[in-house]
């Protein structure tokens, strides 16, 4: 089950990263203004997967985790950070601003694909509770990060072009863009709301590894019989 269980993982993880390579590609080719391309959450945090993931994957290939209590702390981060990419595509996004900001097919396999995948990898083939109580709370430096990015371009006079658009925005995003106070609610809500998202699947991983940990005696009973 143990050898299923790294290989499986090791498809999934190598699907991702060709996936990511294939979207990132095709994003920055049809783009026209490439040098943006890299300046949106989710460029930016399907790099830091892509090289995350290629870590893992040597590791895993050429022995294993060590420290497994780290390498399910960093595959929680990453895949809850590439789900908040695929929660705001889907949830805040109109059919119009997905094709502009998404880019078509190659924008799904990013915004989509790859997000499921890690969740798929992560809910299948991870082993459950052994996620710190406090790694959902860390899982809001990704945003965070990135809002300070885009204040640090606002500030330097750099924009963003929507797309094929000349017109340059301040920020990639419509509900980024407006009043002082506007702007603060729709942070601190979208960052409180995710937040307790990544507690939500937290709360189903600890609940899975509880419930496995009650019905394992039971499953011994039934070997030792």
């Amino acid at each position: 089950m143990k050898k299923f269980t790294r290989i499986g993982s090791m498809i999934l993880k190598s699907a991702v990263i060709l996936l990511i390579l294939l979207g990132t590609i095709f994003t920055f080719v049809f783009s026209e203004y490439r040098g943006e391309v890299f300046c949106y959450y989710t460029a930016q945090c399907n790099m830091i997967v892509l090289l995350v993931l290629a870590v893992l994957l040597v590791f895993e290939i050429f022995g294993g985790i060590k420290k497994e209590q780290y390498y399910y702390m960093i595959k929680f981060f990453i895949t809850m950070c590439a789900l908040l990419s695929l929660l705001v595509y889907t949830g805040l996004f109109t059919p119009t601003e997905q094709m502009k900001l998404g880019g078509g097919w190659y924008g799904v396999i990013c915004h989509a694909v790859v997000p499921l995948l890690l969740l798929a990898d992560y809910m299948i083939f991870d082993r459950k509770g052994h996620v710190p109580w406090y790694t959902p709370l860390l899982c809001g430096i990704g945003p965070v990060a990135h809002g300070l990015f885009i204040v640090f371009r606002s500030l330097t006079g750099e924009g963003y072009h929507i797309q094929d658009s000349p017109t340059v925005v301040s920020a990639p995003y419509a509900f980024l863009r407006g009043d002082a106070v506007s702007i603060s609610i729709s942070v601190i809500g979208l960052l409180v709301g995710f937040i307790l998202f990544c507690y939500l699947i937290y709360l189903i991983d600890m609940g899975y590894a509880a419930v496995r940990d009650k019905l394992k005696p039971l499953f011994n009973k039934k070997d030792e019989a």
